[in-house]
């Protein structure tokens, strides 16, 4: 059967695994949607930009500006690109180099962001946009690598995780030592029902929080009650028996005045008396035996021996008891 405390505490580490792992996760999305969103952002800027410095000639033939694209865009495999795709030409930054990249033709005002891979396995994150300029349509798409923003990610998250074990560890200490204080009056209850059990005490100490108090004052009440009914049924037995005894002792009286007309009877009579005497008696030790609510009471000697020698003083003349006392 699995304790209280371990149902508790296998109940709230559950719910701390959960919470915390619902943290960590709605945490870890919300940085990483925020981060590539700043991202996206980012490009779309550097699309405007090259999008500024883009020239149409009078025979629709397109032309970048030298001086918008930074220095990434000419660097070969640099992890930052843009291409220009039109009808019948096609515009590359020289970071790609011989590498392509699939990008959808858009209509003018259409705009998609695409995850790809790139020159060198690299994870590409593209936005694309489709433009109308000079009676000219095309798709401008600038494209950033996405591997040193994965492994800083990659790395929060793992830091995180270390952080939120911390803390799960932490709070299941707590919790441990918040549950072995909240069931500490349990043990009390536990303490005093063997105490009751050896006699020691007559009632339960009543402590602990509103949830078990009732139940020990319930019991108390109880516990007094039965001692109450015993007490009285031992009472009433000692009346019965005494009255019984009265009226054996009668009938012994009235066979020995009619001994000498019928000697069978009377002895017939006398065995009956003593049998029935000695069921009075045997039940009579066994209700002192047994009547007792806690039998492994302890012996009050100090009181009982008081009891005695006023008893004795009583049934004895002083000089008798102290010859007696003496002896």
């Amino acid at each position: 059967m699995i304790s209280l405390a371990q149902r508790l505490s296998w109940g709230l580490t559950l719910s701390l695994i959960l919470l915390l792992g619902a943290q960590w996760g709605v945490v870890t999305y919300a940085i990483g949607q925020l981060v590539e969103q700043q991202l996206i952002d980012r490009l779309q800027r550097e699309g405007e930009g090259l999008l500024a410095g883009l020239r149409i000639g009078a025979a629709g033939q397109m032309r970048l500006d030298e001086t918008r694209p930074g220095a990434r865009y000419q660097r070969p495999f640099s992890g930052q690109y843009y291409l220009v795709v039109a009808p019948q030409q096609r515009l590359a930054s020289r970071s790609l180099w011989d590498a392509e990249l699939e990008v959808p033709a858009l209509s003018p005002g259409q705009r998609q962001t695409l995850y790809q891979r790139g020159p060198e396995h690299q994870s590409l994150l593209l936005v694309a946009h489709g433009y109308r300029k000079q009676q000219v349509s095309f798709t401008l798409v600038v494209a950033e690598d996405l591997s040193a923003l994965q492994q800083q990610l990659a790395t929060f998250r793992l830091l995180y995780a270390v952080l939120s074990l911390a803390g799960l560890a932490a709070l299941l200490l707590l919790q441990r030592r918040i549950v072995q204080r909240a069931l500490h009056p349990l043990h009390q209850v536990q303490q005093d029902m063997a105490r009751l059990a050896r006699g020691e005490i007559e009632q339960l100490t009543v402590c602990g929080p509103q949830e078990v108090a009732p139940l020990l004052q319930e019991m108390n009440r109880l516990l007094a009650g039965m001692d109450k009914r015993t007490r009285r049924s031992r009472e009433a037995l000692g009346n019965l028996a005494h009255a019984l005894k009265t009226q054996l002792a009668r009938v012994n009286q009235l066979a020995e005045q009619h001994s000498g007309t019928d000697a069978p009877l009377r002895d017939e009579l006398y065995a009956a008396t003593l049998a029935i005497q000695a069921v009075i008696d045997r039940e009579l030790k066994r209700a002192r035996l047994l009547g007792d609510l806690r039998p492994g009471r302890q012996v009050d000697l100090p009181h009982e021996v008081g009891r005695l020698v006023d008893t004795l003083q009583k049934l004895f003349r002083s000089d008798e008891f102290e010859a007696l006392y003496a002896e």
